[in-house]
């Protein structure tokens, strides 16, 4: 699932403070429990050699666990 806040949820006038961009799995984890984790959509960095790797702070978090 993916989640975006808008521009119109800027939060405090400058252009990136109020957003949100992330991207939900189910995953399993290693006891076998379903768990609810994301990863935040971060720009990239424009001084990357190859101009795709993502901002520092890029990595999974765990919003959750089932059950």
């Amino acid at each position: 699932e993916r989640i975006e806040a808008g521009w119109w949820d800027d939060g405090g006038g400058t252009a990136t403070s109020g957003l949100a961009a992330r991207d939900y799995f189910i995953a399993r984890a290693a006891d076998g429990a379903l768990v609810w984790i994301y990863r935040a959509r971060l720009p990239l960095r424009p001084d990357a050699a190859d101009g795709l790797r993502a901002a520092d702070g890029a990595g999974w978090f765990l919003q959750g666990r089932f059950g």
